[in-house]
């Protein structure tokens, strides 16, 4: 199976959850509405990435989070539940900070495997 993004659900389910309309995204993004319309309904993923760029901006989200796949090994592996929700909050970040996070949490988790020898 290939791991290929799903930019216009990605798109559809942000824009869901920050409660904007396909009319407004279009506005804030400077796009048509019938071009957001037709990127969240299509399976082509053949978008410039200055209109990605805009809809990122107006979505107020990096660029990276529409070219997130929902197929990633991730999401694809059986993780417990707090593993799980712990993905989820890194990825609602920006990379910069996920990272930061990220290493705070191995320098703490490198900690403990010290004590424990």
């Amino acid at each position: 199976m290939e791991n290929k993004p799903n930019i216009a659900k990605n798109i559809r389910e942000i824009r869901i959850k920050e409660d904007l309309t396909q009319e407004k995204l279009a506005e804030l993004s400077g796009l048509s509405i019938n071009f957001v319309s037709r990127l969240e309904r299509s399976n082509n993923q053949n978008v410039s990435i200055n209109k990605l760029e805009a809809i990122a901006s107006a979505l107020k989200v990096d660029i990276w989070r529409l070219l997130k796949s929902n197929d990633s090994e991730i999401n694809k592996k059986e993780f417990p539940l707090h593993t799980k929700i712990l993905f989820d909050k890194l990825s609602e970040f920006d990379p910069e900070r996920s990272d930061r996070i990220s290493k705070t949490i191995l320098s703490l988790l490198e900690e403990l495997e010290l004590k424990q020898k």
